[in-house]
């Protein structure tokens, strides 16, 4: 399985993420793209089978649609993280919560698409600036299920409208005072809405369920540095350590 920076077009679909295969000539071939679940409107007339021919380069990682001929919607859709179970591969895009489940155990792979939160909609991703990060972490657990770490539903709702940071770009970048403000605002932001929420996967049902934090876990981001550096993971003998 592939995932695409922009996305993979094959007739009349198009998807992030694509079975690919390589011919005797090195060329790479999307041969079943995977349903993401999302709305139709992610995509524009214009992306949908620009790849009509369905090859890519040799040496390039697959023919790509434009990214400039793609709803930007698809862009906030990417896999940040990634995790392994026995049976299952679970992808999440970080900043809308999205989560996808394949079933390793198929003969013929498919997606489960999963929202995190019920906020992030079509509609609120129409102003995808106006969204916070969602997921901090997430690993796989002794059980098969998964352990997810996230901000609280009203601070991905709420907390880039009241503290804005929108998306940078080189004129940003080189504006000092953008950079100062925008820096306290991501901390406004943590300030404000501190709770971190525990979540557990079920990748067979893809039912996900609030939990407590594991034992010494916390519930609260005390700082922005804290959130930027929050990293969890299980140790050889199957108890988590935290890292913030």
């Amino acid at each position: 399985m592939a995932e695409s920076i922009s996305a993979f077009a094959l007739g009349d679909s198009i998807s992030k993420f694509a079975l690919i295969s390589r011919d005797s000539k090195g060329m790479y071939r999307s041969e079943k793209l995977l349903d993401m679940g999302l709305p139709e409107a992610f995509a524009t007339e214009s992306a949908v089978g620009e790849n009509k021919d369905n090859q890519a380069s040799k040496g390039s990682a697959l023919h790509e649609v434009k990214l400039s001929a793609l709803n930007p919607k698809y862009r906030y859709n990417s896999a940040d993280f990634v995790v392994h179970t026995p049976d299952f591969l679970i992808l999440a895009a970080g900043q809308t919560g999205f989560i996808w489940i394949l079933d390793k155990r198929k003969e013929v792979p498919s997606l489960n698409f999963r929202k995190l939160f019920g906020c992030v909609n079509e509609k609120s991703l129409a102003k995808p600036d106006e969204i916070e990060w969602s997921i901090l972490g997430m690993q796989p657990m002794p059980d098969g299920d998964v352990l997810i770490a996230s901000r609280s539903e009203d601070a991905v709702k709420h907390a880039r409208q009241l503290f804005p940071t929108p998306t940078l770009h080189l004129k940003l970048m080189q504006d000092p005072a953008h950079m100062k403000q925008r820096e306290q605002n991501m901390k406004d932001s943590v300030e404000f809405y501190p709770e971190i929420c525990w979540w557990k996967l079920d990748p067979e049902s893809g039912v996900i369920t609030r939990v407590d934090p594991p034992v010494n876990f916390p519930t609260k981001l005390p700082s922005l540095k804290a959130m930027m550096g929050f990293r969890f993971r299980p140790k050889l003998n199957g108890d988590l350590e935290i890292e913030h």
